[in-house]
């Protein structure tokens, strides 16, 4: 059974966001996101969307667990990942820092839901966003036109499920995309937790079979649409060119990077001293 939850939004022209939460495991299984209304200002008809950081992301957490997350460290996510990205709203903003808590807690889940920032056009905020995400989820791989094996392996990784950040993903599934069959089986079956691939292993004369995991979380960018069988097990969120008077600041890795260390950390102890199963 589902309960939708909707979030109520203090101030006005803030846009609304539905969570969907299993009543036995109190996971999240759909993130409804809707474009945050614009605000006409002066007399240029200048639209810019509203983008206050005014602790949404941790109430809402509150109001699932029905406890305060503590230091709110979903805060701190959500304050830096908003210097960074230009959301097309604040729902998209929420829906990005609640999928990063989410990885830290990859083993508490039955199903993992990918994350997708499309858009159909080039220089509107997809890549970057996968660039902010990588210091702040345990295990990082930033993927870009990647072998299977290495996908496969990766995942298999005794060291822990990794988080694979993949870029450009419409080159998987466009027009050779009979080229990329085992990446597209990965992502298509690895939502599920025990989902495995199957492969056969040829040692010398013997020929044995071996499976390797493939549930992982998964964070996509590229342009236009996704699959069918990857849009209906994503949190899709529909990136924009930065309109007039939407200011970010630029990303450097050898200088933000370090600056988010310490909420990764937050985020690590936080989710290890949830109740398992969650309420």
């Amino acid at each position: 059974m589902s309960i939708a939850t909707p979030l109520v939004r203090k101030k006005p022209n803030e846009s609304p966001a539905t969570i969907v939460r299993d009543a036995n495991f109190g996971t999240i299984t759909t993130i409804t996101l809707e474009p945050a209304p614009e605000i006409v200002t002066g007399n240029d008809k200048t639209h810019t969307p509203q983008r206050d950081v005014s602790g949404a992301t941790a109430q809402l957490v509150t109001d699932m667990l029905g406890e305060d997350p503590t230091g709110a460290v979903l805060d701190q996510v959500e304050t830096f990942l908003a210097r960074f990205v230009a959301y097309p709203s604040e729902s998209a903003r929420i829906a990005h820092t609640l999928w990063i808590a989410h990885t830290w807690m990859m083993d508490r889940w039955d199903s993992t839901p990918r994350i997708a920032f499309l858009s159909p056009e080039p220089s509107s905020g997809k890549s970057r966003c996968l660039e902010v995400t990588e210091p702040l989820v345990p295990r990082a791989v930033h993927a870009v036109n990647t072998s299977p094996a290495y996908l496969f392996r990766k995942v298999s990784d005794k060291a822990g499920s990794p988080t694979i950040l993949y870029d450009e993903i419409d080159t998987v599934f466009g027009p050779k995309a009979k080229d990329n069959e085992d990446i597209r089986g990965m992502l298509n079956a690895g939502h599920r937790k025990g989902a495995v691939a199957g492969r056969c292993v040829v040692r010398g004369n013997v020929v044995s079979t071996e499976e390797l995991p493939a549930y992982c979380a998964v964070a996509l960018a590229g342009l236009n649409d996704l699959p069918d069988t990857i849009m209906t097990r994503a949190v899709v969120v529909r990136m924009r060119r930065r309109g007039p008077g939407e200011n970010i600041e630029p990303w450097r890795l050898r200088i933000n990077g370090p600056q988010a260390e310490p909420i990764a950390k937050g985020l690590a102890k936080w989710t290890s001293s949830l109740p398992d199963p969650l309420p």
